[in-house]
């Protein structure tokens, strides 16, 4: 019995050095505390460069004001703020909507998009919006910001904007450039007709050479069955541009298009965006507009 209960206590003597063994032996794996989102309160007391007067607003809960008479100055944030994600990291950013004044009528306002630096806010691109838009929305859906508003036509007066738009934005591919890139642009007529672009073929990511032929659709055709075909670099270089052809059964019928695009020049392994634009014949204001990345072979 003696001998047996020994050799029991020798046996969780061992068992118990291999797992004392086992913990030092293996080692811990780094955790790394996750970043905190961004907070309404981080960017409403946020120093942004408001680009209409390229001057510096160190917002105090969601306004600014400087100087008086000639020399004033004021900005604001919109009450509309959107978070979600905007360069593939994981970590939730924002977009916000600054307003900007400089004393007279004219309150201009800018997309911006801010993000997400180990939990501390940082302005990383912008986009012009209008002079007094109306702001129906802003959300940020699959690294996309897609803004929705009323905008002023050529011939609207500037308290009283008609043009219902949706346009969508993302971050622009070179480091250092600070133009959000409008890669979709939706507009509407006065009866709520939608102007749009779609390009089915090719797809985002696809790798072309030669000739692109370039497939898609339009709900309302543009004048004479002419848009206009940009290729731009990562860099928002324009590399290529000309018109492009459709076909419609008449004015105002919807249109559809499937043409090549000559690209062989283009050097091979650079990434370009190729864009088709529906372009007003009255102020050469955009009406559609889609786009696509594509890699040259």
């Amino acid at each position: 019995m003696r001998k047996s209960l020994g050799l029991f206590c020798l046996v969780l003597f061992l068992a118990g050095c291999n797992n004392l063994l086992r913990q030092v032996s293996t080692p811990q794996t780094p955790t790394t505390p996750p970043i905190t989102p961004l907070t309404l309160d981080q960017l409403k007391n946020y120093t942004y460069l408001a680009s209409q007067y390229n001057r510096v607003a160190s917002l105090k809960d969601g306004t600014f004001e400087t100087g008086s008479g000639a020399d004033i100055f004021s900005a604001s944030l919109l009450p509309q703020v959107a978070f979600g994600d905007l360069n593939g990291d994981g970590v939730e950013d924002a977009a916000v909507l600054l307003s900007e004044n400089g004393g007279g009528t004219g309150v201009f306002v800018s997309l911006i998009a801010v993000l997400n630096e180990n939990g501390a806010p940082m302005e990383a691109a912008t986009a012009f919006i209008d002079d007094r838009p109306l702001i129906n929305s802003l959300t940020i859906s699959d690294g996309k910001i897609i803004l929705s508003a009323t905008i002023h036509k050529l011939t609207d007066p500037m308290v009283n904007p008609t043009l219902k738009v949706s346009e969508t934005y993302v971050l622009p591919k070179t480091l250092g450039t600070k133009n959000l890139v409008l890669i979709h642009f939706i507009s509407y007529t006065p009866d709520g007709f939608e102007r749009s672009i779609t390009i089915e073929s090719p797809k985002n990511g696809d790798q072309v050479s030669g000739s692109i032929q370039l497939q898609g659709r339009m709900p309302i055709g543009p004048f004479e069955n002419t848009v206009a075909y940009r290729i731009y670099d990562g860099s928002g270089n324009e590399l290529v541009a000309g018109p492009f052809m459709v076909n419609s059964d008449g004015a105002g019928g919807p249109a559809t298009f499937d043409a090549p695009i000559d690209v062989s020049t283009l050097p091979k392994g650079i990434v370009i965006r190729l864009e088709l634009v529906d372009v007003s014949m009255a102020d050469g204001s955009t009406i559609a507009l889609d786009s696509v990345e594509l890699v040259i072979q």
